[in-house]
Protein backbone atom coordinates (compact mmCIF):
# COMPACT_ATOMS: atom_id res chain seq x y z
CA UNK A 1 0.00 0.00 0.00
CA UNK A 2 1.13 3.45 -1.04
CA UNK A 3 2.35 5.86 1.88
CA UNK A 4 0.47 8.76 2.15
CA UNK A 5 2.58 11.57 1.49
CA UNK A 6 3.26 14.10 4.60
CA UNK A 7 1.49 17.77 4.94
CA UNK A 8 3.74 20.49 3.69
CA UNK A 9 5.47 22.52 6.65
CA UNK A 10 5.19 19.93 9.15
CA UNK A 11 7.87 19.30 11.18
CA UNK A 12 10.67 16.83 9.98
CA UNK A 13 8.90 17.57 6.63
CA UNK A 14 10.37 19.32 3.49
CA UNK A 15 8.41 22.31 3.59
CA UNK A 16 9.46 22.93 7.17
CA UNK A 17 12.04 25.15 6.51
CA UNK A 18 14.50 23.07 8.34
CA UNK A 19 16.51 19.80 8.61
CA UNK A 20 14.41 16.59 9.09
CA UNK A 21 13.68 15.83 12.73
CA UNK A 22 13.43 19.70 13.55
CA UNK A 23 10.59 21.55 14.97
CA UNK A 24 10.83 25.44 12.97
CA UNK A 25 11.67 28.06 15.05
CA UNK A 26 9.06 29.66 16.75
CA UNK A 27 8.11 33.13 15.67
CA UNK A 28 8.05 35.70 18.79
CA UNK A 29 4.97 37.27 19.89
CA UNK A 30 4.91 40.91 18.35
CA UNK A 31 5.16 43.31 22.32
CA UNK A 32 1.81 44.64 22.91
CA UNK A 33 1.87 48.40 24.21
CA UNK A 34 1.29 48.43 27.66
CA UNK A 35 -0.59 51.46 28.05
CA UNK A 36 -3.41 49.47 25.44
CA UNK A 37 -2.74 46.36 27.70
CA UNK A 38 -3.77 48.71 30.71
CA UNK A 39 -6.85 50.41 28.71
CA UNK A 40 -7.98 46.76 27.41
CA UNK A 41 -7.81 45.65 31.28
CA UNK A 42 -9.75 48.85 32.78
CA UNK A 43 -12.75 48.00 30.38
CA UNK A 44 -15.71 45.74 31.25
CA UNK A 45 -18.65 44.51 29.12
CA UNK A 46 -22.01 43.51 30.71
CA UNK A 47 -24.43 41.17 29.47
CA UNK A 48 -28.02 42.42 30.25
CA UNK A 49 -29.43 45.59 30.85
CA UNK A 50 -32.01 44.09 33.54
CA UNK A 51 -31.88 45.27 37.13
CA UNK A 52 -29.03 42.88 38.33
CA UNK A 53 -27.02 43.76 35.04
CA UNK A 54 -27.08 47.89 35.58
CA UNK A 55 -26.54 46.84 39.00
CA UNK A 56 -23.26 45.51 38.37
CA UNK A 57 -22.44 47.61 35.44
CA UNK A 58 -22.82 51.12 38.16
CA UNK A 59 -20.54 49.07 40.86
CA UNK A 60 -17.45 48.76 37.78
CA UNK A 61 -17.85 52.32 36.97
CA UNK A 62 -17.87 53.52 40.48
CA UNK A 63 -14.62 51.32 40.45
CA UNK A 64 -13.15 53.58 37.83
CA UNK A 65 -14.17 51.02 34.94
CA UNK A 66 -14.95 52.04 31.28
CA UNK A 67 -18.50 49.68 31.18
CA UNK A 68 -20.49 49.20 28.32
CA UNK A 69 -23.65 47.30 28.74
CA UNK A 70 -25.52 45.23 26.01
CA UNK A 71 -28.65 44.73 25.82
CA UNK A 72 -31.00 42.17 23.24
CA UNK A 73 -33.99 43.94 23.48
CA UNK A 74 -35.49 47.34 22.58
CA UNK A 75 -35.25 48.77 25.94
CA UNK A 76 -33.42 48.06 29.22
CA UNK A 77 -35.10 46.63 32.17
CA UNK A 78 -35.19 42.87 32.05
CA UNK A 79 -37.89 42.10 34.51
CA UNK A 80 -38.27 45.68 35.57
CA UNK A 81 -40.38 46.83 32.11
CA UNK A 82 -43.62 48.16 31.52
CA UNK A 83 -45.51 48.51 28.60
CA UNK A 84 -49.09 50.12 26.83
CA UNK A 85 -50.33 46.48 26.56
CA UNK A 86 -54.21 47.20 26.47
CA UNK A 87 -55.39 51.00 25.87
CA UNK A 88 -53.34 53.83 25.36
CA UNK A 89 -52.27 55.51 28.28
CA UNK A 90 -52.64 52.73 30.02
CA UNK A 91 -49.16 51.21 31.48
CA UNK A 92 -48.53 47.89 32.73
CA UNK A 93 -45.71 45.86 34.52
CA UNK A 94 -44.79 43.34 32.53
CA UNK A 95 -43.22 41.18 35.15
CA UNK A 96 -41.97 42.74 38.69
CA UNK A 97 -44.50 45.29 39.97
CA UNK A 98 -44.08 45.51 43.66
CA UNK A 99 -40.32 46.40 44.76
CA UNK A 100 -39.48 45.94 48.25
CA UNK A 101 -36.15 44.53 47.40
CA UNK A 102 -34.82 47.46 45.79
CA UNK A 103 -35.60 49.48 48.92
CA UNK A 104 -34.08 47.04 51.13
CA UNK A 105 -30.70 45.96 49.17
CA UNK A 106 -27.52 47.16 50.39
CA UNK A 107 -26.36 48.48 47.43
CA UNK A 108 -29.37 49.91 45.60
CA UNK A 109 -29.82 52.42 48.92
CA UNK A 110 -26.64 53.68 47.93
CA UNK A 111 -27.98 55.36 44.48
CA UNK A 112 -29.51 58.58 44.11
CA UNK A 113 -32.51 56.81 41.94
CA UNK A 114 -35.12 59.59 42.67
CA UNK A 115 -33.12 61.65 41.19
CA UNK A 116 -33.56 59.98 37.83
CA UNK A 117 -37.85 59.25 38.46
CA UNK A 118 -38.03 56.47 40.65
CA UNK A 119 -40.43 56.94 43.52
CA UNK A 120 -42.02 54.09 45.32
CA UNK A 121 -45.39 54.23 46.23
CA UNK A 122 -46.90 52.35 49.37
CA UNK A 123 -50.45 50.90 49.88
CA UNK A 124 -51.87 51.05 53.37
CA UNK A 125 -51.52 48.02 53.85
CA UNK A 126 -48.42 45.77 51.86
CA UNK A 127 -50.79 42.70 51.03
CA UNK A 128 -53.66 40.31 51.39
CA UNK A 129 -54.15 37.28 50.97
CA UNK A 130 -58.00 35.94 50.35
CA UNK A 131 -59.64 33.31 51.41
CA UNK A 132 -62.12 31.05 50.51
CA UNK A 133 -64.60 32.32 53.29
CA UNK A 134 -64.52 35.54 51.36
CA UNK A 135 -62.63 37.61 54.23
CA UNK A 136 -58.15 37.92 53.78
CA UNK A 137 -55.38 37.29 55.88
CA UNK A 138 -53.76 40.73 55.80
CA UNK A 139 -50.13 41.90 56.24
CA UNK A 140 -49.62 45.22 57.80
CA UNK A 141 -46.42 47.49 58.27
CA UNK A 142 -46.72 46.29 62.05
CA UNK A 143 -46.24 43.13 63.11
CA UNK A 144 -48.67 43.60 65.88
CA UNK A 145 -51.45 44.51 63.96
CA UNK A 146 -50.81 41.69 61.72
CA UNK A 147 -50.64 39.06 64.31
CA UNK A 148 -53.72 40.65 65.82
CA UNK A 149 -55.58 39.27 63.17
CA UNK A 150 -54.03 35.72 62.64
CA UNK A 151 -56.62 34.79 65.61
CA UNK A 152 -55.17 31.57 67.25
CA UNK A 153 -51.60 32.38 65.75
CA UNK A 154 -51.23 35.81 67.09
CA UNK A 155 -48.63 35.03 69.52
CA UNK A 156 -46.68 32.74 67.30
CA UNK A 157 -46.60 35.20 64.34
CA UNK A 158 -45.24 37.43 66.83
CA UNK A 159 -42.66 35.72 68.26
CA UNK A 160 -41.41 34.64 64.28
CA UNK A 161 -41.13 38.36 63.04
CA UNK A 162 -41.20 40.61 65.77
CA UNK A 163 -37.51 39.77 66.38
CA UNK A 164 -36.76 39.73 61.95
CA UNK A 165 -38.05 42.84 61.97
CA UNK A 166 -36.25 44.50 64.69
CA UNK A 167 -32.92 42.87 63.00
CA UNK A 168 -34.05 43.19 59.00
CA UNK A 169 -31.02 45.68 58.18
CA UNK A 170 -28.58 43.53 59.65
CA UNK A 171 -29.95 40.71 57.66
CA UNK A 172 -30.50 42.53 54.59
CA UNK A 173 -27.10 43.72 54.50
CA UNK A 174 -25.82 39.32 55.18
CA UNK A 175 -28.72 37.59 52.67
CA UNK A 176 -28.84 40.67 49.91
CA UNK A 177 -25.09 41.48 49.81
CA UNK A 178 -21.56 39.94 49.48
CA UNK A 179 -20.85 36.80 50.36
CA UNK A 180 -19.06 37.59 54.05
CA UNK A 181 -18.14 36.43 57.23
CA UNK A 182 -21.18 36.81 59.31
CA UNK A 183 -20.97 40.35 61.74
CA UNK A 184 -23.88 39.43 63.49
CA UNK A 185 -23.67 35.88 63.50
CA UNK A 186 -26.99 35.31 66.34
CA UNK A 187 -29.39 36.81 64.55
CA UNK A 188 -28.21 35.09 60.91
CA UNK A 189 -28.47 31.84 62.89
CA UNK A 190 -32.21 32.89 64.34
CA UNK A 191 -33.22 33.22 60.37
CA UNK A 192 -31.23 30.61 59.39
CA UNK A 193 -33.00 27.81 61.17
CA UNK A 194 -36.07 28.80 60.11
CA UNK A 195 -34.97 29.57 56.44
CA UNK A 196 -33.54 26.20 55.21
CA UNK A 197 -36.61 24.51 56.23
CA UNK A 198 -39.36 24.17 53.60
CA UNK A 199 -41.87 26.33 53.97
CA UNK A 200 -45.14 23.97 54.06
CA UNK A 201 -43.12 22.55 57.07
CA UNK A 202 -42.37 26.00 58.37
CA UNK A 203 -46.38 27.14 57.92
CA UNK A 204 -47.58 23.63 59.54
CA UNK A 205 -45.38 23.77 62.86
CA UNK A 206 -45.34 27.00 63.63
CA UNK A 207 -48.68 28.07 62.84
CA UNK A 208 -52.23 26.60 63.90
CA UNK A 209 -54.70 28.68 61.94
CA UNK A 210 -55.44 28.78 58.03
CA UNK A 211 -55.10 32.49 57.88
CA UNK A 212 -51.28 33.06 59.05
CA UNK A 213 -50.42 29.78 57.02
CA UNK A 214 -51.86 31.14 54.17
CA UNK A 215 -50.58 34.21 54.39
CA UNK A 216 -46.75 33.01 54.91
CA UNK A 217 -47.34 30.25 51.89
CA UNK A 218 -48.52 33.22 49.99
CA UNK A 219 -44.93 34.99 50.29
CA UNK A 220 -43.02 31.82 50.05
CA UNK A 221 -44.64 30.73 46.39
CA UNK A 222 -42.70 33.91 45.44
CA UNK A 223 -39.74 31.46 45.50
CA UNK A 224 -40.94 29.51 42.52
CA UNK A 225 -39.88 26.43 44.33
CA UNK A 226 -42.50 23.40 45.41
CA UNK A 227 -43.51 24.59 48.69
CA UNK A 228 -42.36 21.23 50.21
CA UNK A 229 -38.66 22.05 48.71
CA UNK A 230 -35.98 23.24 51.52
CA UNK A 231 -35.32 26.62 51.66
CA UNK A 232 -38.43 27.75 50.46
CA UNK A 233 -39.20 28.92 53.96
CA UNK A 234 -36.08 31.62 53.51
CA UNK A 235 -38.14 33.42 50.61
CA UNK A 236 -41.19 33.66 52.85
CA UNK A 237 -39.53 35.21 55.93
CA UNK A 238 -37.19 37.57 53.57
CA UNK A 239 -40.81 38.83 52.28
CA UNK A 240 -42.76 39.00 55.07
CA UNK A 241 -39.55 40.89 57.14
CA UNK A 242 -39.51 43.12 54.13
CA UNK A 243 -43.13 44.16 54.25
CA UNK A 244 -42.66 45.00 58.24
CA UNK A 245 -39.30 46.82 57.51
CA UNK A 246 -39.60 49.14 54.33
CA UNK A 247 -42.84 48.28 52.97
CA UNK A 248 -44.13 46.61 49.38
CA UNK A 249 -44.26 49.90 47.68
CA UNK A 250 -44.93 50.02 43.27
CA UNK A 251 -43.05 52.46 41.18
CA UNK A 252 -45.49 55.36 40.35
CA UNK A 253 -45.31 55.30 36.66
CA UNK A 254 -44.60 51.36 36.53
CA UNK A 255 -41.70 49.17 36.99
CA UNK A 256 -39.53 50.60 34.06
CA UNK A 257 -39.17 53.44 35.96
CA UNK A 258 -36.85 51.45 38.53
CA UNK A 259 -34.39 50.44 35.39
CA UNK A 260 -34.46 53.87 33.79
CA UNK A 261 -33.17 55.20 36.82
CA UNK A 262 -30.40 52.66 37.10
CA UNK A 263 -30.05 53.36 33.46
CA UNK A 264 -29.55 56.81 33.89
CA UNK A 265 -27.50 57.21 36.65
CA UNK A 266 -25.09 54.56 35.11
CA UNK A 267 -24.94 57.11 32.10
CA UNK A 268 -23.70 60.11 34.62
CA UNK A 269 -20.89 57.67 35.73
CA UNK A 270 -19.94 57.45 32.09
CA UNK A 271 -21.20 53.99 31.25
CA UNK A 272 -23.03 53.00 27.56
CA UNK A 273 -25.97 50.64 26.53
CA UNK A 274 -25.54 49.11 23.64
CA UNK A 275 -28.70 47.23 21.95
CA UNK A 276 -27.17 44.02 20.13
CA UNK A 277 -29.25 41.56 17.62
CA UNK A 278 -30.94 38.87 19.70
CA UNK A 279 -28.90 36.17 18.23
CA UNK A 280 -25.13 38.29 19.39
CA UNK A 281 -27.20 38.41 22.71
CA UNK A 282 -28.07 34.53 23.49
CA UNK A 283 -24.13 33.96 21.68
CA UNK A 284 -23.02 36.44 23.91
CA UNK A 285 -24.75 35.22 27.53
CA UNK A 286 -23.38 31.69 26.56
CA UNK A 287 -20.00 33.10 26.40
CA UNK A 288 -20.53 34.46 29.50
CA UNK A 289 -22.17 31.40 31.47
CA UNK A 290 -19.17 29.20 30.29
CA UNK A 291 -16.34 32.00 31.60
CA UNK A 292 -15.51 31.57 34.82
CA UNK A 293 -15.81 34.98 37.12
CA UNK A 294 -15.77 36.68 39.77
CA UNK A 295 -19.01 37.81 41.47
CA UNK A 296 -20.41 40.08 43.90
CA UNK A 297 -24.17 40.57 44.47
CA UNK A 298 -25.15 44.28 43.73
CA UNK A 299 -28.79 44.03 44.25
Amino acid sequence: MARRPRCPGRSGSEGSGGPPGRRPPRRRRARQNPAALAEHRDRAVVVGAGPNGLAAAIALARAGRAVTVLEGADTAGGGCRSAELTLPGFVHDTCATVHALALASPFLRTLPLAAHGFVPVHPDAPLAHPLDDGTAAMLERSVDRTAVGLGPDEAAYRRTFAPLARDAGVLFAQVLGPLRRPRHPRALARFGVDAVRPAETLARSRFRGERARALFAGCAAHAMLPLDAPVSAAFGLVLAMAAHAVGWPVARGGSQRLADALAAHLRTLGGTIGEISRQSWNMMYGIAMMTPTISATCT
